[in-house]
């Protein structure tokens, strides 16, 4: 009976739609493409404490069309067949030539599951041998990856480019098998019933699979689970990079602690089913308390990080018992940042620790392993990923707290400090007026701009509609959305 269940299940991962075969061809064009690009996100939370971004990551893409025995490219496009994970592994196997290292770009529709799973397994052991040749699975901007591509994306330590798509669910026959669909897919529907709710129970611990249990939720040819290169991308695991705006460095101009603090939140979100469930339980309602204390003080304006740095030194850290968001000062005037659980009174020299009173939930700090903040994130944390403003935000345990924080349909908020309303999203023009402190404002958008401001909302504030750095935007309790993550 087992034999025959796994027998279904195997069968189920097959090609959906005939469509132009899968092309494998050695582009020149993508590693250009790729010079200059930069990983959007931080590393997230790994054994107390973000690796070390300058040792690891921050230098990948400088320069990698132009080195003197680059990578090459093995593309692959068009939908995946049977025997297509044979001509794969040899095309990435193959060790003529001076340029052993490989990039396996994917730009598919789906295909073959059983020949995907065989391309991921092999990606698998290449990453764990003791000489790996290929740097990783890329999905390079306005391509797709879709099913059983997403399949080995997943397996092949994946960077999605931010306006990519990806999209995740379980395999299906091809419609064309009549009479059997029907029984084997009652079957299928029970064992992904059964998978499911173990995968809700395995959710409750230290490391959920939530990119499988939502693509467990999407099984018809047409239903997929999306990720778009953006922060729930890089909530699930994935690198996303990008060119642009959205990889700029965020810098210290009208930056204040309330932005910070939103930062933190957003990394807080993304890590929240990688802590211990000590933490969950008994240190995140205070955080969260810290959080919304520090960001709805309609006293003052909260203070600046570039005099807070000043005041405290180079390393600012917003804490509550054993959560901690390490702020730095960066070179060129920019924001770094680093988020750790602590180890409840053991003292580790890789998190950081305040070296004075904590005062309104902050205190100077020892260093720590930090990485830059890009102006990704920092949209992200400001309820405008990727450039789209976040309205509805989903109703799901990860992003909602019921009685706390109620999202509503309208996103209103106060302007914290004096600034111009502007016609467009930069400052390149004249304002259009002078909005003061404590106007209040309806946020009706938002954008990205390769600006030392980043992140802008169009709001409307008497009757007159324009531009505004987010930063100057205080957004109200019932009205302010959490990061998506999930």
């Amino acid at each position: 009976m087992l034999k025959r269940l796994f027998t279904t299940l195997a069968l189920a991962w097959t090609s959906i739609t005939p469509a132009a075969a899968l092309d494998i061809g050695w582009p020149t064009s993508i590693l250009p493409e790729l010079d200059g690009a930069e990983w959007i996100y931080p590393d997230r939370i790994a054994d107390g404490a973000i690796a070390d971004w300058h040792k690891l990551r921050a230098d990948f893409f400088e320069g990698i069309g132009t080195l003197e025995t680059p990578p090459r490219v093995l593309r692959l496009s068009g939908v995946i067949g049977r025997g297509d994970a044979d001509r794969v592994i040899e095309a990435l196997g193959d060790p003529t030539g001076p340029n052993w290292m490989k990039i396996l770009v994917l730009d598919s529709p789906g295909g073959n599951f059983l020949e995907a799973l065989r391309i991921g397994q092999y990606l698998q052991y290449v990453y764990n041998s003791h000489d790996p040749n290929i740097i990783g699975a890329f999905v390079l901007e306005e391509d797709q990856c879709l099913s059983a591509c997403a399949l080995i994306l997943a397996m092949g330590q994946g960077k999605i480019a931010a306006g990519a798509k990806v999209g995740f669910h379980m395999g299906l026959l091809p419609a064309d098998t009549a009479q059997s669909v029907g029984v084997i897919k009652d079957s299928m529907d029970l064992t992904y019933d059964i998978v499911l709710e173990y995968m809700q129970l395995i959710d409750k611990g230290h490391q959920s699979p939530l990119l499988l249990r939502e693509a467990l939720k999407h099984r018809d040819p047409t239903s997929f689970f999306y990720l778009y290169g953006g922060i729930r991308s890089w909530g699930l695991g994935f690198q996303p990079f990008g060119k642009g705006a959205i990889a700029r460095d965020v810098g210290l101009a009208g930056l204040d602690s309330e932005t910070a603090l939103r930062l933190c939140q957003a990394m807080y979100a993304v890590n929240k089913t990688s802590l211990t469930q000590d933490t969950l339980r008994e240190h995140a309602v205070v955080w969260d308390d810290m959080f919304l204390a520090g960001v709805y003080n309609d006293e003052a304006a909260p203070p600046l990080m570039r005099d807070l740095f000043s005041e405290l030194g180079p390393d600012v850290s917003f804490t509550s018992n054993s959560l901690d968001c390490l702020l730095r000062k960066g070179q060129n005037d920019g924001l770094e940042i680093g988020f750790f659980e602590g180890t409840f009174g053991i003292v580790d020299p890789t998190i950081p620790e305040c070296v004075q009173t904590i005062d309104e939930g902050h205190c100077a700090s020892t260093g720590a392993a930090t990485s830059p903040v890009k102006i990704g994130l920092l949209a992200a944390a400001l309820g405008c990923p990727n450039g789209t403003l976040t309205v509805n935000v989903p109703r799901d345990e990860a992003n909602n707290y019921p009685g706390r924080i109620e999202p509503v349909a309208t996103r209103k908020g106060i302007v914290k400090r004096s600034v111009n309303l502007r016609n467009t999203p930069d400052t390149r023009n004249a304002p259009l007026k002078r909005l003061e402190a404590g106007a209040a404002v309806t946020i009706v958008d938002c954008a990205l701009a390769d600006d030392d401001q980043g992140v802008w909302f169009s709001v409307t504030a008497d009757g007159t509609e324009g531009w505004v750095s987010a930063r100057f935007i205080q957004e109200l309790f019932d009205a302010y959305p959490l990061a998506v993550t999930h």
